[in-house]
């Protein structure tokens, strides 16, 4: 479930339309939220935006604008493709001030998280937000303590903790990490 807005309800009847899956499309689920990230009308969602910079970076892709949006539209968090976002808290709240159980079934959520990583072993895990509270729960999830822009391997996934994409950090910072991502990629095979 997406924890954007504040209705508990409509998340819950919305993830129930779009099949209870573990995972949902991103482009599906906005859709049913009227947003426009993805169709003709389409603006980069501003979060996702630099995530997509690492990507693109990472895959040794020149960021422009038209990419960054391109691979939005077309790849970005989709069922059948290369890309998940997934949430530690999927209650949802307009932000991180509204007061809503955030900590309720998150351990629970950690470990079942962690035990997809291993499973499915993507190729890289990004996990943003370096507040000591959340490095805990990235921690448990790669098993391993993360250091800020070190990547780790993880049973053959690497993962990296980063700054959280709304903060003050440009293009610059997530083009070095999705570089420093592939690099440490490349002198493990």
């Amino acid at each position: 479930m997406e924890p954007g807005g504040d209705d508990l309800d409509e998340c819950v009847s919305l993830w129930k339309r779009s099949g209870m899956s573990e995972l949902i499309d991103v482009a599906a689920h906005h859709e049913e939220h009227l947003k426009d990230w993805f169709g003709e009308q389409a603006t980069s969602q501003k979060t996702w935006m630099k995530l997509i910079w690492l990507i693109l970076a990472y895959k040794g892709i020149a960021w422009t604008s038209e990419a960054t949006l391109a691979y939005e539209k077309t790849h970005l968090g989709r069922a059948t493709d290369e890309t998940a976002l997934l949430e530690l808290s999927a209650l949802p709240a307009r932000n991180n001030d509204a007061p809503v159980e955030r900590e309720i079934y998150r351990e629970e959520r950690a470990l079942l998280i962690r035990e997809r990583m291993l499973q499915h072993k993507p190729t890289f895990v990004v996990f943003y937000a370096v507040d000591p509270h959340y490095q805990a729960f990235w921690s448990l999830i790669a098993g391993h303590p993360l250091v800020r822009e070190e990547p780790i391997d993880v049973d053959g996934t690497t993962c990296v903790m980063t700054c959280h994409p709304n903060g003050k950090w440009d293009h610059g910072y997530w083009e070095q990490t999705g570089l420093k991502l592939r690099a440490f990629n490349d002198a493990q095979q």
